[in-house]
């Protein structure tokens, strides 16, 4: 398991919840981590660097930074396409 010493600044705009955001990407990325999946430096440094929220901005933060797949694809019978 590789972690970074220090936590890189947000790089997104000031905006309301972004320490929550902070705080969520970091507890993800700690996750993910220690269940082995992060091998690399630059791979941990992206994680706790990219805001995932932004790709997601319909979901809850909690949900952009739950350890889970977002969905984006829906039937017209509003069922989650895979």
């Amino acid at each position: 398991m590789i972690r970074s010493t220090g936590r890189p600044a947000v790089t997104t705009p000031p905006t309301t919840g972004l320490d929550e955001a902070g705080s969520l990407r970091h507890q993800l990325t700690d996750q993910l981590a220690d269940d082995g999946h992060i091998r690399t430096f630059a791979v941990d440094k992206a994680l706790r660097t990219v805001p995932r929220h932004a790709f997601a901005p319909e979901v809850p933060l909690e949900t952009a930074y739950a350890n889970d797949k977002i969905p984006t694809l829906y039937t017209t019978e509003g069922k989650v396409r895979s």
